[in-house]
């Protein structure tokens, strides 16, 4: 009698059959560069199309939280990846909030876009996180660290509080839940398609994912 397997038991499978136990421990994936990536397991389709920014571009869109050490460990990887691609590509952050405690961190994060800083200073954030181990769900600890930053505490409150920053948490809210978001840092290609490191392996296969479905998009175009 035939039994089905689920996809993560699939994936441990896959892993298993193409090297070792510790590559799944080392985050290294042992799938083929070469291989197409295979839908429904390294990547899915949304249940729909989901508008972006960017007519005229293929846009990729990165789900992520300040907090989450994988994302901050997936950074220099998507950033490198991203500095190697062709003006037709842009790459957008996406911070949601499922819960209360990203909700500090999805506001900050919309607020230095509203700035126009965020490029330059969510390394910053990054850092303040994970290498000296700081908190911002409390709003003094936040402002303390605006403060060094060189920026006026009030008036990153006035923008903190905007209404257009909560839109765009709102937005991202969205987003998050037309995807079924399970899990940061996730990828979605030109508001079509979704893969993640969960779901592709390793950081490296996921940009290869990232890659065969923006080919894919070039040649739909």
């Amino acid at each position: 009698m035939a039994h089905q397997v689920d996809q993560s038991t699939r994936r441990l499978l896959k892993l298993l059959a193409g090297g070792t136990v510790a590559a799944i421990a080392g985050g290294c994936s042992t799938s083929n560069p070469s291989q197409p990536p295979e839908a429904g397991f390294e990547y899915r389709a949304g249940s729909g199309l989901w508008p972006h920014r960017t007519p005229g571009k293929i846009e990729v869109a990165e789900f992520f939280w300040y907090a989450c050490p994988f994302c901050n460990a997936f950074e220099p990887a998507l950033k490198d990846w991203f500095a190697r691609q062709s003006s037709d590509i842009v790459l957008r952050k996406v911070h949601p909030s499922p819960n209360a405690g990203w909700r500090p961190y999805s506001q900050l994060f919309y607020s230095l876009v509203a700035m126009g800083r965020e490029t330059e200073l969510s390394p910053r954030v990054y850092a303040a996180i994970h290498q000296q181990k700081r908190r911002l769900e409390v709003r003094q600890d936040l402002l303390s660290l605006i403060e060094e930053f060189g920026l006026e505490p009030e008036a990153f409150l006035r923008i903190f509080d905007a209404y257009q920053v909560k839109a765009a948490m709102d937005q991202a809210n969205e987003m998050a839940k037309f995807f079924k978001l399970d899990g940061v840092p996730a990828l979605v290609v030109n508001g079509r398609w979704y893969t993640s490191p969960a779901m592709a392996g390793s950081r490296e296969r996921t940009l290869q994912v990232v890659d065969f479905l923006i080919e894919h998009e070039r040649r739909r175009a």
